[in-house]
């Protein structure tokens, strides 16, 4: 049985790694370490791009079928060039700036186009 590894979290192994600053093998397990989290967040990122894409053609399809949905109807709110935003756009804004805000980012607003 091998013992327990000390070091659980990415911070530790930078720690450990920044404390003996000549130590290779340290430094080694940090970067392995990274690696595999940029392979896990690459892949997490093309799920989420290959979700938006279905999104996208759902909602182009939805124009097409339906082009008279009353989610297509125009709002009293505007786009910063004083067109119109859609029901089905402040469905989206909402669900945008939600999504923003659980991950912390302030202002959510400041990163959709408008």
């Amino acid at each position: 049985m091998s013992p327990s590894n000390p070091l659980k979290s990415d911070e530790s192994y930078r720690a450990v790694a920044e404390k003996n600053e000549t130590d290779v093998q340290a430094w080694k397990l940090y970067s392995r370490r990274l690696e595999h989290r940029i392979g896990e967040l690459r892949r997490q990122l093309t799920f989420r791009i290959a979700s938006d894409a279905g999104h996208v053609a759902q909602v182009r399809e939805l124009v097409k079928e339906h082009p008279c949905s009353a989610l297509l109807g125009r709002t009293d709110i505007l786009f910063r060039d004083g067109r119109p935003k859609s029901h089905l756009r402040l469905v989206y804004e909402r669900s945008f700036d939600h999504i923003l805000r659980e991950y912390g980012i302030e202002n959510p607003q400041s990163y959709r186009l408008d």
